[in-house]
């Protein structure tokens, strides 16, 4: 079967088609390349039970078939080693984009019991690939733990790790897993909020934008206020960013 066979269908054009044979391809090159003794057979044959599935159940299928090459053995104890190659993928090259959203759906899945090695994996690949998505049910069930950590990460200085934070901790992201604490008291999202507002880089700001707006539907007043104390501390220095963001949120 040639790569465009796994495209059949009148919705050709599908972002899920992405996850086609050629994608798998490049998948299997790039973890064999990383780690010449891994198994990615079970990556290899995948093709046929992908093609029925729409786009976020084929990341999911992706995801479950990673875990069987890094953690064949089905044990916690497995992940570190599973972190240390997936490393390697990102650092090789290989990979680019859409390719890394399985590799960020496995580490949520499968990553919950190694907080600190699944963050700091997570920050490693939203550089390629965003992991706003991975992020939240370590919020949900870590959530201490996480938002220091993203609060760190704030004041990064690689502009897609920063956007991270903000989006991530989103309480109705698009596609995200809600935060339901969130929707319900905002306030633990605000430092995050508070180190990025002024952000050089409009990409950080409508982040930032989007997520008081997700806090509005909630909270009106409590974003009005927020913003108004943003506008009297922005002086000339940030005034237009703050004007920009006002509108928007």
């Amino acid at each position: 079967m040639s790569d465009s066979d796994d495209n059949s269908g009148s919705d050709s054009t599908a972002l899920k088609h992405f996850y086609n044979r050629a994608f798998l391809k490049r998948l299997t090159k790039a973890f064999s390349k990383a780690d010449s003794n891994l198994d990615m057979r079970p990556v290899s044959v995948l093709m046929p039970r992908l093609n029925p599935l729409e786009m976020k159940a084929r990341v999911r299928l992706v995801a479950a078939a990673l875990a069987e090459v890094l953690m064949p053995n089905g044990h916690q104890r497995e992940f570190p080693f599973a972190a240390r190659v997936l490393k390697k993928v990102a650092a090789s090259g290989e990979l680019e984009t859409f390719d890394f959203w399985p590799l960020t759906e496995f580490v949520q899945s499968y990553g919950l019991d190694h907080v600190d090695i699944a963050l700091d994996l997570l920050k490693t690949l939203t550089t390629h690939f965003t992991a706003e998505w991975a992020i939240r049910p370590f919020i949900r069930l870590h959530q201490k733990k996480a938002m220091a950590y993203l609060l760190k990460c704030a004041l990064d200085n690689n502009v897609h790790v920063r956007r991270w934070t903000s989006e991530g901790s989103r309480p109705r992201l698009p596609w995200g897993e809600r935060l339901k604490d969130f929707v319900g008291d905002p306030t633990p999202v605000m430092p995050i909020l508070e180190t990025l507002k002024f952000d050089s880089e409009l990409y950080v700001r409508k982040s930032v934008s989007n997520h008081l707006n997700d806090i509005a539907k909630d909270h009106p007043e409590f974003v009005v206020g927020v913003l108004k104390r943003w506008k009297a501390e922005a002086g000339e220095k940030h005034a237009k960013k703050i004007e920009w963001t006002i509108p928007r949120s």
